[in-house]
């Protein structure tokens, strides 16, 4: 009966242990899923049709940059110092020279490009908080060579710069005369520097829709005229003479006559097929192949004699072989003037 007694006293007590002991386990079940529940409930309701609010970034990122109202203007100057390694077969030079860009706003560094071939630039100097470069640039550039007037061919070799990424619209080169121009102690071996004259084009890449503007500097140098007269029209000079002198052999040396008709036609050949080697090949005659075709009218008609008076005096036919060779003297130096006006004229 004493213990009995005793549990009805501590009833009370037992009831509320177990009840703080279930609200303990409840708690501790539940705080993990309304973790959870807050984790995948969004920050805000937005309303349909309301957008949130920009962050301070994505207002950066909106503003957009002012309109130009007008291309940026960049004078431009080059002043050559040394013009090299020209090589008429592939087109291709060097120029060594320095290069002034000078705008009233900041300007790219570098941000020019050539256009006929690449090169290292060096930023020499930069004046009045960038708005005056200058460069020390060393250019490997090719030309389209023209031999048209060979060996008395006159030669463009160009200089073309253009912005990189920037097209008309928003860059446009103006040349500037006083910084542009050719060092006196330039000297170019086997040419004559003639001029140096710069301009500026639009030049247009239809692919990309785009309008650039291009600064061009024009070097014409022409082949220095005297030596090259000599080297390739002297032997065709003494070629023609020695033609009209085997015209002086008699009849009776016929033989010796033709030795010299084919000798001067096989030596002719031969200077041809040099001088084409030195030039690369061409779809169109040359001044010195219009040349060469006139010697060898003047060398074929003088064989084509020659072969016609042998064939008369193995016939004994002596005095149509006298008449042949008086009309001759006159018919053969009146046709190789005839093909040499012709070649000169067209």
């Amino acid at each position: 009966m004493r213990t009995r007694s005793l549990s009805r006293k501590h009833r009370p007590l037992v009831v509320t242990g177990h009840l703080l002991v279930g609200a303990t386990l409840a708690v501790g079940l539940l705080a993990p899923l309304l973790s959870l529940a807050e984790e995948k409930q969004p920050a805000a309701h937005v309303l349909p049709g309301a957008a949130a609010a920009p962050s301070a970034a994505e207002k950066l990122e909106e503003k957009e940059e002012p309109q130009r109202s007008a291309p940026q203007k960049v004078a431009i100057g080059v002043y050559i110092l040394s013009i090299g390694k020209f090589d008429i077969s592939t087109g291709s030079y060097t120029v060594d020279f320095y290069l002034n860009l000078k705008s009233d706003e900041p300007l790219d560094d570098a941000g020019v490009e050539f256009s006929n071939g690449r090169a290292t630039m060096e930023l020499v100097q930069t004046l009045d908080g960038g708005k005056e470069l200058f460069y020390r640039v060393l250019a490997n550039l090719n030309t389209n060579i023209d031999l048209k007037e060979y060996p008395w061919d006159d030669q463009v070799l160009p200089i073309i710069l253009e912005h990189k990424t920037r097209p008309s619209s928003d860059w446009v080169f103006v040349v500037d005369e006083k910084q542009t121009g050719i060092d006196p102690d330039v000297k170019f071996v086997g040419w004559d520097l003639r001029s140096a004259t710069p301009a500026v084009i639009e030049h247009s890449y239809p692919v990309y829709n785009e309008v650039y503007s291009q600064y061009h500097l024009n070097v014409k140098i022409s082949r220095i005229r005297l030596p090259a007269t000599l080297k390739t029209f002297l032997p065709i000079f003494c070629f023609v003479i020695i033609t009209f002198l085997s015209m002086l052999v008699t009849l009776e040396k016929i033989d010796n006559r033709l030795s010299m008709a084919i000798g001067i036609l096989i030596a002719s050949v031969m200077f041809h097929v040099s001088l084409t080697n030195t030039i690369p090949p061409v779809g169109y005659l040359t001044l010195t192949d219009k040349i060469m075709t006139a010697t060898y009218v003047a060398v074929g008609a003088n064989l084509l004699i020659t072969v016609a008076l042998m064939r008369m005096m193995q016939h004994n036919d002596r005095d149509r072989a006298t008449a042949l060779s008086s009309r001759g003297y006159l018919a053969l130096p009146l046709l190789t003037a005839v093909a040499f006006t012709a070649a000169l004229l067209t």
